[in-house]
C-alpha cells in the first residue's frame, strides 16, 4: 500500500503538463516553431559553442523571461496561457522561435 501511494505521489508531482525540448545551437533555435499545450514547459538546452539568450515575449508583447545561457546550460520556460509567443536571442537577431500554446 505504501509503495502504491509513493508511486501515485510521484506521478502527481510530475503533473499533466508536457515538456518539449528546444536546442539552442549553431545560431538557431531547433525547432524554429513549436506547438505546446497551455501550461506546458519548453526546456531550452544550449548545446552550441556560443552564448545566447532565451528572451520570451508573451502574446501581449511583454517580456516574460530574458535569461543568458552558456554551453551546457538549460533553462525551462512555462507557457502558462494560450497564445503565440516569440522567443529570440538578444545577441543574435536572426535567432527566432514561434511558440503556439493551445
Amino acid at each position: 500500500m505504501a509503495v502504491a501511494l509513493l508511486a501515485l505521489a510521484a506521478v502527481g508531482l510530475s503533473g499533466c503538463a508536457s515538456t518539449s525540448v528546444v536546442h539552442v545551437r549553431d545560431f538557431r533555435f531547433d525547432p524554429s516553431q513549436l506547438s505546446i499545450e497551455s501550461g506546458g514547459v519548453a526546456k531550452f538546452i544550449s548545446d552550441g559553442t556560443a552564448a545566447h539568450t532565451v528572451t520570451v515575449q508573451g502574446p501581449d508583447g511583454a517580456t516574460l523571461k530574458d535569461t543568458e545561457v552558456q554551453t551546457g546550460e538549460t533553462v525551462d520556460v512555462t507557457f502558462a496561457g494560450a497564445g503565440t509567443y516569440q522567443v529570440t536571442c538578444r545577441f543574435h537577431d536572426a535567432m527566432r522561435l514561434t511558440v503556439t500554446a493551445k
